[in-house]
Order: C-alpha cells, then sequence, then structure tokens
C-alpha cells in the first residue's frame, strides 16, 4: 500500500513538473509561429520535400528561440506577473522554477535555435536573430510606450513571415506583409482591451495606465478594418493573379471575415481575447473558419490550379 502510494505520489509530482515545463516554454503559443509556412502556402512549392523541410526547419528554430524569448520574459516580469490573476500561476512567478536554472534553460533553447537556423541559411539566421533582439528590446524597454508596445510585437509577426519567405527564396506580396502587420495589431489591441478591464491591470503591466477602453476600441476597429482590407487586396492583386495563376483566391477572403468577426464577438460579448491562441485554438467557429481558409486555399492553387473566376 505504501509502495503503490508513493507511486501515486511520484507519478503526480512528475505530472505536475511537465506542466510546468509546458507552461514555462509556451509550446501552446508555437502555433503562431506558422506563420513561417503562409510563403510557400501561398506559392507553388508547397508540395516540394525539400522546401518544406527548410520551413519547418525555420518553424523549430522560431519555436525553440520563442521559448527562450517566454523564458526571459517571465523572468522580468515576474513580480509584475505576481499581481495578474492568470499569470500569477506561471511557474517563475509562482515560486516553482528558480530563477538561475530558468536562465540557463533560455540560453540553450536561443543557442539550439539560432544552430537550426543556420541549417537553413544566412538569411533566415539574421531574420530570426533579428527577431530575438526586436523580442528583448520589447521586454527591457518598448512594452512601457503606448502603441508602440504593439507594433513591436507586430514586428515580430511580420519576421516570421518574412522568414519563411527567404526559407525558400520566395518573394512576398506586400499586401500580404501588411495583411500580417494589421492583423497583429488588431490582436494585440484585443488582449490589451482586455487586460484593461482586470483588477490591478496597472500593477499588472504598466502601460496600461495610459490606454483607455474608448482609445483601445477604435484601435480594435481600425486595424481590423486594415486587415479585411489589405488581405482582400492581395487576393485581387495583378501580382499576386500572375504569380498564383488564378483571380480564385478571393474566395478565401469570406473565412477570413466570418474569423475576425467571430473574435470580435468573443472580445465584446464574451469579455475574452486575452488570450488570442486559446481563443483561435478552442473557439470551434474560429477553428472551423482556419480550416476551411487553408482548404479553399490548397483548392485554389493546388488543385484547380490555373482556372480563374472572371
Amino acid at each position: 500500500m505504501r509502495s503503490s502510494s508513493s507511486e501515486r505520489a511520484q507519478a503526480r509530482r512528475l505530472s505536475a513538473t511537465a506542466r510546468d515545463a509546458g507552461r514555462l516554454l509556451r509550446i501552446r503559443h508555437w502555433v503562431k509561429n506558422l506563420l513561417v509556412f503562409a510563403p510557400i502556402l501561398f506559392s507553388s512549392r508547397l508540395l516540394e520535400p525539400e522546401a518544406l523541410a527548410r520551413v519547418a526547419l525555420t518553424f523549430a528554430a522560431f519555436c525553440l528561440c520563442a521559448s527562450g524569448l517566454y523564458i526571459i520574459n517571465d523572468i522580468a516580469d515576474r513580480e509584475h506577473d505576481r499581481h495578474h490573476p492568470r499569470k500569477r500561476d506561471r511557474p517563475i512567478a509562482a515560486g516553482r522554477v528558480a530563477v538561475t536554472p530558468a536562465a540557463v534553460l533560455a540560453g540553450v533553447l536561443l543557442a539550439a535555435g539560432l544552430a537550426i537556423a543556420t541549417l537553413t541559411g544566412l538569411a533566415v539566421l539574421c531574420a530570426l536573430a533579428v527577431y530575438v533582439a526586436l523580442v528583448v528590446s520589447y521586454s527591457l524597454l518598448f512594452k512601457r510606450y503606448i502603441v508602440l508596445d504593439v507594433m513591436v510585437l507586430a514586428g515580430g509577426f511580420l519576421i516570421r513571415v518574412i522568414a519563411g519567405g527567404l526559407a525558400v527564396d520566395l518573394p512576398i506580396s506586400r499586401w500580404l506583409l501588411l495583411a500580417t502587420f494589421f492583423l497583429s495589431l488588431f490582436l494585440g489591441f484585443c488582449k490589451r482591451r482586455h487586460e484593461f478591464a482586470l483588477d490591478g491591470h496597472d500593477e499588472h503591466r504598466a502601460v496600461l495606465t495610459v490606454y483607455s477602453r474608448e482609445l483601445l476600441d477604435i484601435f480594435i476597429v481600425v486595424t481590423v478594418t486594415l486587415a479585411i482590407i489589405t488581405y482582400s487586396l492581395y487576393t485581387i492583386d495583378a501580382g499576386t493573379i500572375a504569380k498564383t495563376g488564378t483571380d480564385a483566391l478571393i474566395l478565401t477572403i469570406p473565412p477570413v471575415v466570418f474569423g475576425l468577426l467571430r473574435y470580435l464577438y468573443i472580445v465584446y460579448r464574451e469579455n475574452s481575447g486575452g488570450d488570442p491562441v486559446a481563443a483561435i485554438t478552442h473557439d470551434r467557429p474560429i477553428i472551423a473558419a482556419v480550416i476551411v481558409w487553408v482548404v479553399v486555399v490548397v483548392t485554389v492553387l493546388h488543385v484547380l490550379g490555373t482556372e480563374t473566376l472572371l
């Protein structure tokens, strides 16, 4: 009986350790790095094994570096996180993981990510290095400045898309880059709005003292509008049609619009949106919209080929 109880206790400890490791590395946030696949998804090289392998390596490099940067941010923000109703349970803020071993792990992850990036070439390595520098500068400086805090984070999403293009030497449409930028701003301002509504918001994120709910509402409307417009312009741009050989990408606009409007519903009717990854990976209508979008893109570009609507 004692042996059985001891085994159960050990199993619980291992389970708790695994959960802490997952939370420390933010593994579920690796979904953000799927943006590196955007350039190859909209190209004719999606089914090329070598091209896919290079983008997959780029994805892995960004995942490792992102986890290392999350740890650095958790170390820097541990005092503020203790005032946040959800973040206070993070392993470092809660005291379950000490700062020194966490910092060592962050260094190992960053080194491993940069090492993997060298396998895809100097261009991807430089893009990843810029991403690391940008996120570190956010943690140390830019997170204190209104609007600039969200713009810097949006820059990180742009770099992911650019790195995906560099991995397979694919040019990226300026409209696709703008759509990514405005979408990132939209999600960032939605997150700030959710945080603004929390009790003690000024204690866990100082920049919220200079935001207001009304101002964030304006930012959200402007950025979601620009995201829809720029993505729509991407699908009908002459350069896009010439590169893909079809004008049928316009069919991907409805699921994009539905997904963004559904996210607005989550933000304003369910008072959520503080964690975009959670909303995107748990809300069934949004999941359905993403699946439909991917299926339409693949069908239009890789099944129908050069068929056109006009």
